[in-house]
């Protein structure tokens, strides 16, 4: 069961983000795009939606990242994403990427706004 039923309730005030932290790389592919359908539903089309994730590059992983990746398939059948990834997620949402902010550690700020 994906509990999402809080973010389409939500009533977003104009320019207010829904911040999710290390939520999307918990899930399946198919079950993270119904969580961000669910936010796509409670934006508006100001709103936009920043994800902290571990964001991964198109190349080699570090010793790190490979170890997280592979714990996350092994834990939960799900998996940390590269952009280009997380944006085919965000497409099947009505999301578009907007940008990336690099944090420290193989972590990222994922921005996304409502595609109209």
């Amino acid at each position: 069961m994906i509990p999402t039923g809080w973010i389409r309730r939500a009533r977003l005030r104009q320019g207010t983000p829904i911040r999710m932290k290390m939520i999307i790389h918990d899930w399946a592919d198919d079950q993270a795009v119904r969580i961000l359908r669910s936010c796509r539903q409670a934006m508006r089309e100001d709103s936009k939606l920043l994800l902290i994730e571990q964001l991964l590059p198109k190349r080699k992983l570090s010793g790190v990242q490979m170890f997280i990746d592979l714990t996350m398939m092994a834990m939960f059948g799900s998996k940390e994403h590269t952009a280009t990834e997380f944006q085919a997620l965000f497409a099947q949402a009505e999301l578009e990427l907007t940008r990336t902010i690099d944090l420290v550690n193989g972590y990222a700020i994922i921005e996304a706004k409502p595609r109209v």
